[in-house]
């Protein structure tokens, strides 16, 4: 088939140009229809309770985030001023939640007020009006909510609910940018961060990574001229690699789908494997034309019987290749993590969109091109990179078995231990370097004594109107005291706190903890007076039903999570309570958790995926035991690597470590196949080893080394530690996969004695 193929080509190429370029124009337009669309929630493991709590509570109050600022510096009356003109223009910026603005110049924040021994309730947004100061006296009538107002440092805090995906975070927040620096002034300051702020930033560096495709793109053809010394090894591969990039994104346009942080990082995978299936049928048809022309130019007779062997011997390998690829990346679409799903739909369409090109396009091209000159080295690796790949074959066939046996077994415990350190997390704030302003003003907000994250307790009191109920409003300010008690939370707020401390002001009680709230309709009653019947604070959901604790942490890391659920659960078991937990400190732990769970089913899956590949092509269960085990090797390694230096494992590094089962994948089926076509020509095994290495494996080491110093110059992304990521696994990647395929995967052969199939001549070691 594929024989006719190659004919059909080189009989009709400008036929074949002209059908491929139309297809991938009508691909490619696809792509007016992507939009990059940052949604941290699609990246929460879907089947996990943890995520649908986080979900329930983001529906019944109306808000997904919270924004934590601080006003700091200056004379204390001039922080009031900024702090209430903060709040002002936050209450009106789009995508913030009605209503959900906590701090000074907010009404949400009400205060006792003593006129002249008549008690009334104030809100904070009045106060501001009148021009009234933050007195002690105010501070005071806030009661539990005075720690939202005002640090224990002075500085005073605002919190804001937002009501928008998170790729919309950052047009809000730069519309906050531009308000804060009409209002700083008089040596105050205002700063913010917190989840909001993370996301934000972490979407503006991620589409940073187009800036550094060209250095991306020189690097790489640099160094396949130095391998190859030929145009076409620089032109064709990478020609490849960014038109199968642009076909994969116009069909993912056409389906819809969104792009996202994780998605923009397939076109490394793409550009990876078609690159790699690109070198491969270019060596192979440079050694055609060799051939078949010693020196000079070929005719074109020759040029086409070349094109056409090429296709006829490479086109069912491509297409094996293709097919473990995709079926590795599609195979994401049974995890539990959409944004992995999303990464594997479009690697998976960029590498089928390679194949097509590959057994089209490309050859039909090089049929029109002008006619190859052969001169000495034509298709073969340059003087050094010949003498490397040769020495790495004479040693996994030569040196002594129970040398590499011991040393691979060294290997695997250092692997084995790195593995053990591996840390899962995904605080919001790894991705980005500790000096950036959003990481420092954490460090402002701790040092201030404000948590910037926000954790949620909601307490299903049973039916409508029954969080009013005193048994409800207890269970609820029980709750809060657990939390409050947790050295990370720096406050608290719930409705029950609230309405007891304005009855204990009204009450004139001595003892505030001591009052209760008696009935439903008391508490109603108090709840009315506060905010007229409405349910703008955000701490009772409009049907009466559902009661939030709120608690203002430190930190999102998952170690805290654990730990507040715990409190919050073993308090509510002990209370015979209903509740759901979710909030800014809370998603990190409903990440971390499907990761955990994720990386291992997908390093199962995938290494399953290539076993079968390895054992169907070859008919032989001992082919899959020997696919597998390189592709343990250097799925182990990229974890390894994680623990050994202290990157966490996130979805990001778990996405970008999907490339090396789908890479290693590649150079293990091309090198295996050249080993046994020259043993079908009556070679023996070393010397069909050295020939599989010579052709398949230098266009293996060309790609990986090519790529691997290519991503390197993502180490240059300033402030973003998942580039730095990158510029580190995709190299260990590259080289692992290399390991695997051209060292560990000829000396098992060596140890095993071949494999035995029909047709295959015999081995030996």
């Amino acid at each position: 088939m594929f024989r006719l193929l190659g004919k059909a080509i080189v009989g009709h190429p400008y036929k074949f140009i002209a059908a491929a370029a139309l297809a991938a124009a009508v691909a490619i337009a696809g792509a007016a229809q992507s939009r990059f669309v940052s949604d941290y929630d699609s990246t929460l493991p879907e089947r996990s309770p943890l995520t649908s709590q986080i979900h329930r509570i983001q529906d019944l109050f109306g808000s997904r985030s919270t924004l934590a600022l601080i006003v700091s510096g200056g004379a204390p009356s001039d922080r009031l001023s900024a702090a209430c003109a903060l709040t002002t223009v936050l209450e009106r910026t789009q995508g913030v939640a009605p209503g959900r603005v906590y701090g000074v110049g907010s009404n949400t924040m009400k205060y006792v007020s003593d006129d002249a021994g008549e008690l009334q309730v104030v809100g904070l947004g009045e106060l501001c009006a009148r021009g009234d100061g933050l007195t002690p006296a105010v501070l005071e009538g806030l009661g539990p909510q005075a720690p939202l107002v005002q640090a224990p440092d002075g500085s005073l805090t605002v919190y804001a609910d937002l009501d928008a995906i998170s790729g919309a975070y950052g047009d809000i927040l730069r519309k906050i940018d531009g308000d804060i620096a009409h209002i700083e002034r008089d040596g105050v300051t205002i700063d913010y961060s917190g989840q909001p702020a993370f996301l934000a930033q972490n979407d503006m560096f991620s589409k940073r990574i187009a800036l550094f495709f060209p250095g991306i793109m020189l690097l790489i053809l640099l160094l396949h001229w130095e391998a190859l010394r030929s145009i076409q090894a620089v032109v064709i591969p990478i020609f490849t690699g960014l038109t199968a990039t642009a076909i994969a994104v116009g069909v993912y346009g056409w389906l819809r789908l969104p792009l996202d942080t994780y998605a923009v990082l397939a076109p490394i995978l793409v550009l990876a494997v078609g690159a790699g299936h690109s070198v491969q049928l270019l060596k192979r048809y440079m050694e055609e034309v060799r051939a078949r022309v010693p020196e000079g130019r070929a005719t074109r007779a020759q040029n086409d019987e070349a094109l056409v062997e090429t296709i006829a011997a490479m086109g069912p390998v491509l297409t094996l290749a293709v097919i473990g690829a995709t079926a590795c990346l599609f195979a994401l679409l049974l995890l539990d993590v959409a944004a992995l799903a999303r990464f594997g739909v479009l690697a998976g369409v960029g590498v089928l969109g390679a194949l097509a090109l590959e057994l089209t396009l490309v050859p039909a091209v090089r049929a029109v091109l002008p006619l190859p000159m052969v001169k000495p080295g034509f298709g073969e690796l340059s003087t050094l990179w010949n003498r490397g790949l040769a020495a790495v074959g004479e040693l996994a066939l030569k040196a002594p078995r129970l040398s590499i046996g011991v040393g691979l077994a060294l290997f695997g415990a250092l692997l084995a231990l790195g593995l053990a350190n591996v840390r899962p997390s995904h605080s919001i704030s790894v991705y980005t370097d500790q000096e950036l302003p959003v990481q420092r003003t954490i460090r402002t907000f701790v040092g201030a004594g404000v948590g910037p994250y926000v954790l949620d307790v909601v307490i299903d009191a049973g039916g409508p109107q029954q969080a009013y109920e005193p048994n409800a409003m207890e269970a609820a300010r029980a709750l809060q005291a657990v939390l409050a008690e947790d050295p990370a939370v720096r406050t608290t707020l719930s409705a029950p706190s609230v309405i007891g401390f304005l009855k204990c002001r009204f009450a004139s009680a001595v003892d505030c903890a001591a009052v209760r709230i008696e009935s439903a309709e008391e508490a109603n009653q108090i709840w009315t007076v506060l905010f007229g019947g409405g349910r703008d604070a955000g701490l009772i959901d409009d049907s009466g039903r559902y009661l939030r604790v709120r608690a203002f942490v430190e930190t999102d890391e998952t170690n805290v999570a654990n730990r507040l659920i715990d409190l919050a659960e073993s308090s509510a078991r002990s209370r015979g309570l209903d509740i759901t937990v979710g909030g800014s400190a809370l998603a990190a732990k409903a990440l971390a958790d499907g990761i955990i769970r994720v990386s291992l089913e997908k390093a199962v899956l995938l290494i399953v995926v290539v076993a079968l590949i390895g054992g169907l092509a070859f008919r032989s269960l001992k082919m899959a035991v020997l696919f597998a085990i390189p592709s343990v090797i250097t799925v182990l390694t990229n974890f390894a690597y994680l623990g050994w230096s202290g990157v966490t494992l996130n979805v990001a590094t778990a996405a970008v470590a999907t490339i090396a089962v789908g890479v290693g994948l590649d150079y293990l089926i091309y090198l295996a196949f050249r080993i046994r076509e020259a043993q079908a020509r009556g070679l023996p095994f070393e010397a069909a080893v050295r020939e599989g290495h010579r052709s398949a494996g230098g266009a293996a080491l060309c790609v990986a080394m090519a790529v691997a110093a290519g991503y390197l110059v993502l180490l240059f992304s300033p402030g973003y530690l998942l580039h730095h990521w990158i510029a580190a696994l995709v190299p260990i990647t590259m080289l692992s996969s290399l390991f695997g395929a051209l060292f560990v995967f000829p000396f098992l052969l060596r140890i095993t004695q071949g494999w035995e199939r029909k047709g295959a001549a015999p081995s030996g070691g």
